[in-house]
């Protein structure tokens, strides 16, 4: 049965909300070999490492997403994971109470005797699309697949007839399985299970191959690698005509993996985009490597930087307009579009690079550098619209002007070019200290952040860059680990994420 010629099924539509209880349910199965790479660790069966190219072809070329996973238990990776995961929460891996719990509670299954042995090379998994065509399915090329015909003996697995002389199982409740020659497939309904073996008896489906040119440029040694497609991003999103902004049109996936190699965890991610047609003003951020300054913030602190905030700033506004962004908060659309205007016009006088810091007790402050002081200045004493329209339209202020909240704004006693923006729980000065735009708690520390000395970071290049400490916004540290680094390097053919996060 191909997947046109499926029955309808009743599934929840993938949108802004979460998919219903039964998906999560059924995918629980298929995620019990995804949870044993991340809680376990020890010696495997010694496998001679295998491509995915067979495993990847159970899914459909069009995947909405998919990602390979590595399960050799005696690999740098894994154990360098199962390392740091319990030098975090301690001797006791909370994953594996949860994948035991699985394996003993819903399928009847031992873990060490049932699932462990079946471990080795790496586990491919797969979205098989959105909406009504959805469907979770795995894969994995084991040494001994008589071992889960000897399960059927307990009850564990049910046998439920064949498919193509593919001998057909169902796990539990929820869940399908098919051994197919020395491969395990593992699907959430018989028909995903169905299509998956027609695709690999017909030699179609991802490859490896395409699995590649969508996860993009990347780093190879993980433990877990793959992309999601742009539409399933899309299919989540809840901007109004986002989709028309050049650069979300050139999205063509978005690729990720992780590595636990070493003294740190990273990742990195990238929005691979068709550079045909686009521009460097389309971008989100200022295209190239070089790296923004930063401002020291103390032990405990944590710091932002951005360079050229106005191409971020243009690509808000752009989407705002096209979507008419959060509909003014209940205005009119004609104060609307005047709002977008005054933004418009304080964008371009945004200068070279912007920060925010945090100190650790949770107060955050910033800095913008503008170019024209008194012509930034006269917009932001604009009575209608200026500053307060700014942010609002821009979504940075949504959580205290929205209808059911009430904020205020009013110039600070004294001070020309400095404002007090009150509601409920929240304090903010902001505006001008000498050719910088500020926001902080009190104007004392509107006033240090304008004139705190940069300083480099020592990362990665990108138009943006952060660090993290192991305790942010005055909450409790994270035992063992340090400061997590990161940055965004912007370009046409992609939008470049890399994160560090040392655990020694």
């Amino acid at each position: 049965m191909t997947g046109a010629a499926r029955a309808p099924r009743s599934r929840p539509r993938i949108g802004p909300r979460a998919r219903g209880g039964s998906a999560v349910k059924s995918s629980r199965v298929v995620l019990v070999l995804v949870l044993a790479v991340l809680a376990l660790a020890g010696e495997a069966r010694a496998q001679s490492p295998e491509g995915v190219d067979g495993t990847l072809r159970y899914l459909p070329s069009d995947s909405a997403a998919a990602a390979t996973f590595d399960t050799d238990l005696a690999g740098e990776e894994l154990r360098g994971l199962d390392t740091k995961v319990r030098r975090v929460v301690g001797p006791m891996a909370l994953l594996e109470g949860e994948l035991r719990a699985v394996a003993r509670e819903e399928l009847g299954l031992d873990f060490d005797r049932d699932v462990r042995p079946l471990l080795g090379n790496r586990l491919v998994i797969g979205l098989t699309g959105l909406g009504e065509t959805d469907g979770v399915l795995g894969a994995i090329e084991v040494s001994d697949p008589a071992r889960l015909l000897l399960l059927t003996r307990s009850g564990a697995v049910t046998p439920a007839g064949q498919s193509g002389g593919v001998p057909l199982f169902r796990l539990g409740d929820y869940a399908w399985a098919a051994v197919r020659e020395d491969e395990i497939v593992l699907a959430d309904s018989r028909e995903t299970l169905v299509a998956g073996l027609a695709r690999r008896t017909g030699g179609t489906g991802l490859g490896e191959t395409e699995l590649e040119r969508r996860i993009g440029e990347l780093p190879r040694p993980s433990f877990v690698r793959g992309y999601v497609s742009s539409a399933t991003v899309l299919a989540v999103s809840d901007e109004p005509g986002i989709e028309r902004l050049p650069w979300v049109a050139a999205l063509r996936t978005v690729g990720f993996t992780a590595s636990a190699a070493g003294e740190a965890l990273s990742a990195e991610a990238a929005a691979n985009t068709d550079p045909s047609g686009l521009s460097t003003a389309d971008l989100p951020l200022a295209p190239g490597p070089e790296s923004p300054s930063l401002v020291r913030t103390g032990a405990g602190g944590s710091a932002f930087g951005l360079r050229d905030p106005a191409q971020v700033a243009r690509f808000l506004v752009a989407e705002a307009r096209l979507g008419q962004r959060r509909a003014g908060f209940g205005r009119d659309r004609r104060r609307v579009d005047r709002d977008l205007d005054v933004a418009r016009d304080l964008v371009a006088l945004l200068g070279s690079s912007a920060v925010v810091t945090e100190d650790g007790a949770g107060r955050v402050a910033s800095r913008t550098d503008v170019t024209d002081p008194e012509a930034f200045g006269d917009l932001l004493r604009r009575p209608s619209a200026g500053a307060f329209g700014l942010l609002a339209d821009l979504g940075l202020l949504a959580d205290v002007v929205g209808p059911e909240r009430r904020a205020s704004i009013r110039p600070l006693r004294g001070r020309n070019d400095l404002y007090l923006l009150t509601a409920p729980g929240q304090r903010v000065v902001f505006g001008l200290v000498g050719a910088r735009f500020v926001t902080a708690p009190d104007e004392r520390a509107a006033r240090r952040i304008a004139i705190e000395a940069p300083a480099p970071f020592e990362g990665p290049g990108g138009a943006a860059a952060f660090t993290v400490a192991p305790a942010p916004f005055g909450g409790p540290p994270l035992p063992g680990v340090g400061q997590l680094t990161g940055s965004v390097e912007a370009g046409l053919e992609r939008v470049h994420l890399r994160l560090r996060l040392p655990v020694p």
